[in-house]
């Protein structure tokens, strides 16, 4: 209803409520409102004032309607859309990681997508972030200076068993003469292969090639495999074979695995002991005899691994650990860096 309706309902009304009537608001002289409406005639009626008092009224009803229309102006609160959700907010999140980490997961950018996801409390799969003691797996976690990892739930029986420990590695034989070993077959070729061991990385060589399946047949496996290890694991024969075998590919009558690093696969460097590198590798040796990096001589085992150097420091061995400020990729390679195995995620410091 706008106000020039509001004055004619008004007036309407008035008409109406106060026909053959005089209405005197106020008391002796204090008068401040006289509607006389008494029929022609009356002896109270002098003469009337209709007109004057509706002139009066109207520009009270005028102020009314003004006054009711700017408090409900001012006073009405302004709609506001209502705040993102947290589901809008992570899905938003989640959007962008997916964006940035698709074909460059190690990209400063990637990492950092993945870091705002979960400061803001968003996870896939609705899995929270590490806060030992209550939650120490199945969770999220983020060492000092890397990026965020999950740390995965083992299936934890009723009573927990007792730690199996590892079995002890067979006992390394001592360096033979190279000599009492026979040369590589022709027609194979040689390839390093690396797994986790202990903590750290151990490695070994393998056989390839068109002769490999005789070769492997020769010794001692029957299952027809294309490749296989330079002997089997039992078999005294083994070192000797891979250190000779290796050897011969730098001219050398011994010579032991050397290891790569790389944070995408592509940008691929040496790894030696060099703290200022993007990643150091150090304890070179085998799972029975490693060198401990802090003194100047080399106590891993074979000994002959210790020959190969870096800066007058051992750079080469079947078993080695990694150190790196970033998550990366380490494997073994032959002394020429060539014929590596797999690549393994560094997660040592």
């Amino acid at each position: 209803m706008n106000w020039f309706s509001a004055i004619l309902t008004a007036i309407g009304l008035i008409n109406r409520s106060t026909k053959n009537k005089r209405i005197v608001v106020g008391k002796g002289d204090n008068v401040i409102l006289d509607i006389d409406r008494l029929p022609p005639g009356d002896p109270g009626h002098d003469v009337d004032p209709r007109p004057k008092t509706l002139l009066l009224l109207l520009p009270i009803i005028l102020l009314t309607q003004l006054a009711c229309g700017y408090w409900w102006k001012v006073i009405e609160p302004v709609p506001q859309p209502p705040p993102p959700t947290q589901e809008q907010i992570c899905k938003e999140k989640i959007d962008k990681v997916k964006v940035l980490c698709i074909s460059e997961p190690w990209t400063d950018e990637c990492i950092a997508a993945q870091s705002d996801v979960l400061t803001a409390e968003c996870f896939n799969d609705i899995v929270p972030i590490c806060t030992p003691p209550t939650l120490v797996t199945n969770c999220w976690h983020q060492p000092p200076g890397m990026p965020w990892q999950w740390i995965p739930a083992p299936v934890i029986p009723p009573t927990p068993p007792t730690p199996t420990p590892e079995p002890p590695a067979p006992p390394t034989p001592p360096t033979p003469v190279p000599g009492d070993v026979p040369d590589q077959p022709a027609g194979t070729s040689l390839k390093m292969n690396n797994r986790e061991y202990g903590g750290a990385l151990d490695s070994s060589l393998k056989v390839e090639g068109p002769n490999a399946q005789a070769y492997c047949a020769s010794m001692g496996w029957t299952d027809g495999r294309q490749s296989c290890a330079v002997a089997q694991d039992q078999d005294p024969r083994r070192l000797a074979l891979e250190l000779k075998w290796m050897g011969k590919i730098i001219g050398k009558a011994q010579a032991c695995p050397v290891w790569q690093f790389t944070l995408d696969k592509a940008n691929i460097i040496p790894c030696h002991d060099d703290h200022d590198a993007l990643a150091s590798c150090d304890h070179f040796g085998s799972t029975t005899g490693m060198d401990d990096p802090n003194t100047p001589g080399f106590e891993g085992t074979p000994t002959v691994c210790g020959e190969q150097r870096w800066n007058d420091k051992p750079d080469a061995g079947f078993y080695m650990r990694p150190h790196s400020g970033k998550v990366g990729f380490v494997r073994a390679c032959l002394p020429d860096y060539t014929g590596c195995g797999p690549w393994i995620a560094s997660r040592w410091r």
